[in-house]
């Protein structure tokens, strides 16, 4: 599960784990191309963050 989010602490307290958009571009691009705020998502100040749910 990925979240783009302003408040990284509440989703930690779930197991999310902060993540570099780098890592992540390939899934976030599509999102982020439509933005109307940040030219980029390397401008954007969200925070990326994952969750593992495999067992």
């Amino acid at each position: 599960i990925i979240v783009l989010t302003f408040t990284p602490e509440f989703f930690a307290k779930f197991g999310f784990v902060e993540t570099s958009k780098e890592k992540l571009m390939h899934k976030l691009y599509m999102g982020c191309m439509n933005c109307t705020k940040y030219d980029s998502p390397f401008t954007c100040p969200e925070v990326a963050m994952t969750l593992n749910i495999r067992d």
